[in-house]
């Protein structure tokens, strides 16, 4: 079982960072296409003042519903680490019951 447990919490430990990672990305890469829509934006007649506004509210809410998932990824993985540990405990437990 312990070998299992090891197993578990290395490949949550993976996937919890390659999330993080790609998400991350997703941002910058989300971002960039935004900036350059707002560029292109910029050269038309919509005035400066509403474009950057405008740009300005989407980069804070984007980053938010990015930061938002990398907490909610996060809390998953906690809550993993916390079932592995209860996994633990209980083959603790059972292995101390037949000693006895």
């Amino acid at each position: 079982m312990r070998k299992f447990i090891n197993y578990a919490e290395t490949a949550k430990d993976f996937l919890q960072s390659s999330v993080d990672s790609t998400v991350s990305n997703i941002e910058q890469i989300h971002l960039s296409v935004a900036d350059t829509a707002f560029t292109l934006l910029a050269n038309g007649s919509t005035p400066s003042d509403t474009l950057n506004n405008a740009q300005e509210k989407h980069r804070v809410v984007t980053q938010a519903v990015y930061e938002a998932i990398r907490t909610v990824n996060r809390r998953l993985g906690e809550l993993a680490t916390d079932g592995f540990e209860m996994l633990e405990d209980s083959e603790l437990a059972i292995k101390t019951k037949n000693q006895k």
